[in-house]
């Protein structure tokens, strides 16, 4: 994908601090280096901080979640072949903001997701982009959460893009597409993601 289209961007992309680089290559059909954050995802991520992001706790998943002090040297060993991804960055020792891709099946998964100092997910989008095994389908699933007007309750809309970004009408979808789309998962708090005990809890 040569374009990714999350909303609450900023005019410049902020990339991760202390060597941590953003970077938007192929390798996993998705646009992304084995699910590592693009700049798109960086600057939702800096909108979500209000500040330029520290330094992220580094996950990974192979059979269960682990932290890791280096991310890309995990991929590196491991050629890439991981289930999942995340980081999590953390003001005054709380999470707020989060990233994580999953590669279930024949798709890619990415959501961004902010989170407020009680441990509420505030807003949050999610990408679902079908693999490389499945070349006619070009299409990207976007979905969208918010709070804002809504009373503090989070509501979704969907809509499909094209790889660059660009909308475009719902295109076929084979049960597979429906299930999986329909199977999204919805981050109501921090608690809900699966690696949250690995990270600290937030206070209560």
């Amino acid at each position: 994908m040569k374009a990714r289209s999350y909303c609450l961007l900023t005019a410049a992309a902020v990339l991760p601090a202390a060597g941590t680089v953003a970077a938007q290559t192929t390798g996993s059909g998705t646009g992304l280096r084995y699910g590592l954050p693009d700049k798109a995802a960086m600057s939702y991520i800096s909108r979500c901080l209000g500040q330029a992001p520290p330094r992220p706790v580094e996950l990974y998943s192979r059979g269960g979640w682990y932290v890791t002090e280096d991310l890309r040297q995990q991929l590196q060993e491991r050629q890439g072949n991981l289930e999942g991804l995340a980081m999590v960055w953390k003001l005054k020792d709380l999470p707020r903001a989060v990233y994580q891709w999953n590669h279930d099946g024949e798709f890619n998964r990415d959501v961004v997701a902010c989170i407020d100092v009680g441990g509420k997910v505030i807003r949050s989008e999610s990408q679902y982009t079908p693999g490389e095994s499945e070349p006619d389908q070009r299409w990207v699933y976007v979905h969208t959460l918010s709070t804002a007007g809504h009373h503090g309750n989070l509501q979704g809309s969907g809509r499909f893009t094209d790889r660059q970004g660009h909308p475009r009408g719902r295109p076929h979808l084979t049960q597979e597409d429906q299930d999986f789309i329909a199977g999204e998962r919805v981050y109501h708090a921090w608690t809900d993601f699966d690696f949250a005990g690995l990270v600290g809890k937030q206070e209560q």
